[in-house]
């Protein structure tokens, strides 16, 4: 894997801002990297520049930042691009390989290495990240930018609109928003946080991303959404293998898969590795509904919307609890092992679970003979012997997992 560093325009012509100077990367002679600033800085030891838009390739898709400090150190080939605390620089990385959204503070990369990492600048106290998928969408969110009036998100939509363009410039906009300049640009930087838009102080304009109509369209229930976001507590929050392409996610305590339908993971490790299209694999317990899985290996797939049990070591059953004291349910004593086969989450047009007419999911289609075992030491002493004791249950389909009733459980 040969990279090379080629700079261009730094020296052929004054930069503007619709004239910036380049740096670029090559792998193998192929583009794998374009940074473009007002502006770079060299001397013998390092580069650096400010606002700094960046661009990694991969494949036929791209992780991109608009405005990142970026600084290149000669002596060890090391490449480090940090998220401002104002104007671009407070966007998310834009991960279309992932489909993801990636709030992190910081970018290491070796010139050379297979691997990037994704973390905490050095010497922050906070350590924290999240990964949101393309498709989230979140209520909260959308209902605290509406405030008492009405939403920006549709103001700057209606604009958008008028103009027939998504590149709004920043006086007509803060007419169109009955603001001046100043008072819009406080609610631009909220909205460039968040990812709804991104905001070019220098340039005074505001492109608007694809994630406002989403949410306009989400919370009009015109368009299906997920509940897909990896929160992330770790010094090192992912890492990016530039070979296999897995985005391996450090630091997660748990994730939710489908709020509707209570699929919840808890991966072991505290790690979870996304693929293509927010595909992840990971191990742990699965809980779908009133059930849980453990196991070593689950394949979810995103755009099937379904959880493969590839290394199921046991499943085990809640009902509602009917006394009078306790949680309000229970787990069944008898734990069923060898499990293989898929869980549906929903319908995979219907991640959000807002078309209630679909009311079957989620469910469990087990593909194989499974067995309920009596030798724990709990059940007389560990008299039932599994070689010589056991219920063998027959390949068996189970829906309704978030609301099946006791007296419906049978095998």
């Amino acid at each position: 894997m040969a990279f090379s560093i080629l700079v261009g325009l730094i020296l052929l012509v004054p930069p503007t801002v619709d004239n910036l100077s380049r740096l670029i990367f090559y792998k193998d002679g192929i583009q794998f990297c374009k940074s473009e600033a007002l502006n770079f800085v060299i001397n013998s030891s390092e580069i650096s520049a400010e606002r700094t838009s960046v661009v990694f390739y991969i494949e036929n898709d791209s992780i991109s930042h608009p405005g990142l400090d970026f600084k290149y150190t000669n002596k060890d080939q090391k490449l480090i691009l940090i998220r401002g605390g104002k104007g671009l620089g407070i966007s998310p990385f834009y991960n279309s390989y992932h489909q993801l959204e990636m709030f992190f503070e910081a970018l290491y990369w070796k010139v050379g290495d297979p691997v990037m990492q994704f973390g905490a600048l050095f010497g922050s106290s906070d350590s924290s990240a999240h990964f949101d998928s393309f498709n989230y969408f979140d209520k909260n969110v959308y209902e605290t930018l509406t405030g008492g009036g009405v939403n920006p998100l549709i103001k700057i939509k209606a604009y958008a609109k008028k103009v027939a363009s998504s590149e709004l410039d920043l006086t007509g906009l803060a007419t169109s928003l009955g603001k001046t300049k100043q008072s819009a640009e406080i609610d631009l930087y909220k909205l460039t946080t968040s990812g709804f838009i991104t905001y070019d102080k220098e340039r005074e304009k505001i492109f608007v991303k694809e994630k406002l109509y989403h949410y306009i369209n989400a919370r009009k229930r015109k368009e299906d959404y997920d509940a897909v976001v990896v929160n992330s507590q770790a010094r090192v929050n992912a890492v990016l293998n530039l070979k296999s392409k897995d985005l391996k996610i450090n630091g997660v305590r748990k994730f939710t898969l489908s709020k509707a339908q209570f699929v919840k993971v808890y991966p072991d490790n505290k790690s979870v590795i996304v693929k293509k299209n927010r595909d992840m694999e990971f191990s742990g317990i699965l809980n779908a509904g009133k059930t849980e899985y453990f196991g070593s290996l689950y394949k979810f797939s995103y755009d099937d919307f379904k959880v493969d049990l590839y290394e199921c070591d046991s499943m085990r059953l809640r009902v509602r609890n009917t006394g009078n004291s306790g949680p309000p349910q229970i787990r069944l004593g008898s734990t069923i092992e060898g499990i293989r086969g898929e869980v549906l989450l929903d319908d995979p047009q219907n991640k959000s679970g807002i078309d209630t007419s679909i009311n079957d999911y989620p469910k469990v289609n087990c593909t194989k003979k499974t067995f309920v075992f009596y030798d724990k030491k709990s059940i007389q002493r560990g008299a039932y012997n599994r070689d010589d004791f056991k219920f063998i249950l027959e390949p068996f389909t189970m829906d309704s997992l978030d609301n099946f009733t006791t007296a419906g459980v049978e095998f």
